[in-house]
């Protein structure tokens, strides 16, 4: 019964929902240019652009799914009411595969949810950020394959974020071939770790979709992915 009876207001809160999961590296190579802090940051600027809309602040929710040398459920799917700021510490190898399969389910299961209330929801967003080759490389096909799949039939919207310079360029083109392999759309370069700007940017794209009806094909703002995007 927890599904009707459970500790979020699927019951209260009427709103329809944005499930929107961050699958975030915080491997020990986030130490460099200390990308951990900014990443930290820009989680807690992507929490401020939720509540400052009340819209958006009804209808998403948000779970983070962390990597490193292992998979954690950082934070479970709730409205940003219910979240504080985040602390990650960078350290370990990259579980790439298995966060974004973790992610995968969390989302599936939180759909099950909504339908099992009766909670009308938009097309689920994961975000995926990472700034190096995976130490699961095995298991990265299956990852891609559920990711392209969803994608291509319209369920899943997907943001693949590549993080740190490309001053390394073999290393840089493995991590954006990985990354090219979920999604049909290209994945993005971040600009000088501008994690707030990419975040802040998120949000804004979030009210505009919770100010949507469910169904109706919504326009983001590409012109401002110049903020914090590479071209």
């Amino acid at each position: 019964m927890k599904d009707f009876f459970g500790e979020d207001d699927l019951i209260t809160n009427t709103s329809s929902r944005l499930p929107v999961c961050l699958c975030l590296d915080i491997s020990g190579s986030m130490q460099k240019d200390d990308a951990i802090s900014a990443l930290n940051e820009g989680v807690s600027a992507f929490y401020d652009a939720i509540r400052a809309d009340e819209q958006a602040r009804n209808s998403c929710e948000i779970a983070i799914v962390t990597f490193n040398s292992e998979v954690t459920v950082a934070e479970e799917f709730s409205t940003v009411d219910k979240k504080e700021k985040v602390c990650f510490k960078a350290e370990g190898g990259t579980a790439l595969a298995h966060a974004v399969n973790k992610a995968l389910d969390l989302l599936e299961e939180r759909k099950n949810s909504y339908k099992a209330n009766g909670v009308d929801y938009y097309q689920p967003w994961l975000v995926i950020i990472t700034d190096g080759k995976p130490g699961d490389s095995d298991d990265v096909p299956e990852a891609q394959s559920r990711t392209r799949k969803l994608s291509e039939e319209k369920k899943l919207t997907l943001f693949p974020i590549a993080v740190g310079s490309d001053d390394n360029e073999s290393k840089f083109r493995q991590v954006m071939d990985v990354l090219n392999g979920f999604s049909s759309k290209k994945a993005k370069h971040l600009k000088d770790l501008k994690f707030s700007e990419f975040f802040e940017w998120l949000g804004k794209s979030v009210s505009t979709v919770s100010a949507s009806k469910v169904g109706d094909k919504v326009k983001l703002d590409t012109a401002g992915m110049d903020d914090w995007a590479e071209i």
